[in-house]
């Protein structure tokens, strides 16, 4: 589990940013540049595992939405 106290959930603003993104690319430079608290167009000069690590601390501060949540199985599935 994270500690939401050092690492707060995604702002409004980021968040609209992404689902406004053009790719899947652009979602993770997004994300990256928050965590690192620059802009996306600085993280394009990163070093890769720089912002992919910066991505993967971005995705584990993000709680699990309940509403996407299935514990019944397949979609199928009676």
């Amino acid at each position: 589990m994270v500690n939401q106290e050092n690492f707060p959930q995604i702002p409004w603003g980021v968040f609209v940013r992404m689902q406004r993104a053009a790719d899947e690319y652009e979602r993770i430079a997004i994300l990256a540049a928050w965590v690192l608290q620059t802009t996306p167009e600085a993280v394009a000069d990163m070093p890769a595992r720089q912002v992919l690590d910066a991505f993967q601390r971005a995705m584990e501060s993000v709680e699990p939405d309940p509403t996407t949540t299935r514990s019944d199985g397949s979609a199928g599935s009676p």
